[in-house]
Parts: structure tokens; sequence; C-alpha cells
């Protein structure tokens, strides 16, 4: 597919920026297309079954402690992972030498090692908090990315009028 004579404008990409001094850190997100390797490695919790003796047509699914854990487990790890491989498929980060040194992405069970990492790199609670929002964010659809596609489009078009007129 082509659109404009291009095969591909890419996903969209977003900085990360902390300021320090001398040297602000400049870390680079990108929207992924593909989540099948989180849902592989972290398939979605199923409730327990309950199916009555007397009646075996009659399933109910019961939403108790043990699979609401489970359910925040996973959304946990989705953040970690968003946030890894948004980091981690830019160019950018990864020719600047960004690495993390215990987290693992084929093992679920080191992802949440990506918070005690932050931290001892010198991220605060809130930086911390802004880089999970921001991996997210860019991976996102909203009406604010919308609103911004749509007010660059007509500002062309009104540049456009205006050249021809």
């Amino acid at each position: 597919m082509k659109y404009k004579g291009k095969s591909t404008y890419g996903p969209r990409k977003m900085p990360a920026v902390f300021e320090r001094h001398p040297e602000n850190i400049v870390w680079w997100m990108k929207a992924l297309d593909d989540y099948s390797e989180f849902n592989k490695l972290c398939p979605e919790p199923e409730p327990e079954k309950w199916v009555d003796p007397s009646d075996p047509s009659n399933v109910k699914y019961v939403k108790n402690e043990g699979f609401k854990k489970r359910e925040i487990d996973r959304l946990l790890r989705w953040t970690y992972w968003l946030t890894y491989h948004s980091l981690m498929s830019c160019p950018e980060n990864t020719e600047a030498g960004l690495e993390f040194e215990t987290f693992d992405p084929g093992n679920p069970d080191t992802w949440e090692t990506m918070e005690k990492e932050l931290t001892e790199f010198g991220l605060t609670f809130g930086e911390k908090r802004y880089l999970f929002n921001l991996a997210s964010k860019v991976n996102a659809l909203t009406d604010e990315y919308l609103d911004e596609g749509l007010e660059r489009f007509l500002a062309s078009r009104r540049q456009t009028e205006k050249q021809d007129a």
C-alpha cells in the first residue's frame, strides 16, 4: 500500500525528556503494532467456572479475589512490557546504549524489575509515572491525536487556499 507515493509513514513516535544538567535525557517511544508476544507470554486470566451439579448446562463464572489479582498482575505486566518495547523499538535508544540489566523481555517474572532499574538509574517516582503514561499515550488513538491531525490538515488546506487566491 502507498499513500502520496510513500510506502509507509511508520508508527507515531514521541520523546520522553527528563531534565538533567548538563544534558537532558531524551528517550524515544514508538507505537507498537503487534501485541501477540505479550498475549502469548501473559494470556488473559479466566475466571473459575462453577458448574451446577444438578444442571451441567448452568455454568457461572466466579470472579473471586484470585482472579482479580491475576487481572491486576497482568495489567501491571502489560505496563512494563509496553514501556520496554515502546522504548527498545526505537533505534535512537538502542544506538545510544539504552539497555536494561535485569528485565528479560521473554520472562514475565523479571518485568517488575523495570521499576527498580529506573529508580537506580535516577528517575523519580513522577518521572517513572510519566514514562509509563507516555508508553500508553503513544500507543493509543485518543481524541487529542485525532484533533491534532484534523487541525494540521485544516491548516494545510487554509495555506493552500491562500496560495491559490
